[in-house]
């Protein structure tokens, strides 16, 4: 199916061409109807005069051809006859001569094409010629030569306005457009633009407003990397001061003693190993998460039964649970069914979830352990008791550098690094707390 947001192509040019059809179509027509008004307001005008204009011109005539007789005037005495036509100013003369032999000229000339309205017409026969005599009044005359002059002014008049309140939308849309980009300048991602019609200018619109909300969210986003930044400074700063302290700090104790029984130095020695490795597990940690969440650890999938897998790789963890006094108690679907991942980096998702409870679960609550298929889908599930005290919450526990305890010596980053492992076989680990009971819950 064609995406809506995309506008039919040229549809813009569509819609200019449509408007300038129907802005010729309103104009002509309006035009018309001027016309056919002026018409009839110039019969009423002229019809209730018409009577009188010919009386006037009819004297007009006799006097012209009571000269042109009387003088036996021909087509060189043309001159004569404009000079008397000058004394009635009031009316329009029209005066040619045409020979007796050419008096088919007569009848097949279009007077009425000299001018109109033509409110008399006229010949006068001499022994040799034929004079034609047209008038008409004056005013009449000057009047339609304006309106044949008004009327194609009227005609563009109403063209270009209707044409502009066609354009006029169109033009609001586009000012719209771009007083909303000053607002967006002026740093409110929130404002959208308007969305209106399906053309070439709407889609503009739309990616406006696409771009605007995907600055938004970059910027947020890079205020939250800046502030984990921060955190991740200020994190660090103390996951690595703490061993370091305790290093320096008894150190300086066999310095400033160095006469101590060589029990108090052993032990001060393996306190200061013990740091050390907590110090060097914790830079490891550091190193593989930045690792993985730069995208610069690649999978090693291999294609195993996930069961079989899961039931082997808790036997190790069963045996240091119950060397805390922990008991685990573990449901374990068999079935032939086989998923592809990376064995190394998922060893280390179940090390660090293992691990987690060895430090913060409830010793006095026993820990449960379920996997099985579902659908297409493998569901591991591991659950725990919460020690008294500890504050822990679903949204942050992921989060890197997150723990619910910092006197406790740990990074806070396990559950992040299998978030992030997790992440890259295509799967969910989501954290549930109910009551007093943490559980993992992860769909692969």
């Amino acid at each position: 199916m064609k995406n809506k947001n995309i506008p039919r192509r040229y549809r813009l040019k569509v819609e200019f061409i449509i408007a300038i059809l129907i802005s010729v179509i309103i104009a002509t027509f309006s035009v018309v109807i001027i016309m056919e008004l002026w018409d009839t307001y110039i019969d009423n005008s002229f019809n209730s005069h018409y009577d009188k204009y010919r009386n006037e011109l009819k004297g007009v005539f006799d006097n012209l051809e009571e000269l042109i007789t009387d003088n036996n005037l021909g087509k060189n005495d043309l001159d004569k006859l404009q000079k008397e036509v000058e004394k009635y100013p009031k009316y329009n003369f029209y005066l040619d001569v045409f020979d007796k032999d050419d008096i088919w000229v007569i009848l097949d000339e279009d007077t009425n094409a000299i001018g109109w309205p033509i409110l008399l017409t006229d010949y006068v026969q001499t022994h040799k010629n034929v004079f034609a005599l047209s008038g008409s009044v004056k005013s009449l005359d000057d009047f339609f030569g304006i309106i044949s002059i008004v009327m194609p002014l009227m005609f563009i008049i109403i063209f270009i306005v209707a044409l502009s309140f066609f354009i006029g939308r169109k033009q609001k849309y586009l000012i719209n457009i771009a007083n909303s980009l000053d607002i967006l300048e002026g740093g409110d991602l929130n404002h959208q633009v308007a969305i209106k019609g399906n053309d070439e200018i709407t889609y503009v619109a739309r990616h406006i407003n696409q771009m605007s909300s995907t600055l938004k969210t970059r910027i947020e986003k890079e205020k939250l990397i800046e502030q984990s930044k921060n955190e991740l400074i200020a994190n660090i700063s103390h996951d690595l001061r703490t061993p370091l302290t305790s290093i320096t700090g008894y150190l300086t104790l066999l310095k400033d003693d160095y006469e101590k029984n060589e029990y108090v130095k052993q032990k001060y020695l393996d306190i200061c190993l013990n740091k050390s490795t907590s110090l060097s597990n914790l830079i490891e940690q550091l190193f593989e998460y930045v690792m993985l969440s730069n995208g610069q650890m690649k999978l090693n999938l291999a294609k195993i039964n996930i069961a079989t897998y899961i039931r082997q790789s808790i036997y190790e963890w069963e045996t240091l649970l119950e060397e805390h006094n922990m008991e685990i108690y573990f449901n374990i679907k068999e079935s032939d069914k086989e998923i592809a991942i990376d064995i190394d980096k998922f060893n280390r998702v179940i090390e660090n979830l293992f691990k987690n409870i060895l430090k913060y679960a409830d010793k006095g609550k026993k820990v449960e352990l379920t996997a099985i298929w579902i659908d297409d889908k493998y569901h591991i599930q591991l659950t725990n008791g919460i020690k008294e005290g500890m504050n822990i919450s679903e949204t942050d526990v992921f989060n890197r550098f997150f723990t619910s305890d910092r006197t406790m010596e740990s990074g806070g980053i396990g559950l992040a690094i299998c978030k992030e492992i997790i992440t890259m076989h295509k799967g969910e680990i989501d954290a549930v707390i109910e009551q007093d009971r943490f559980t993992i819950k992860i769909i692969l």
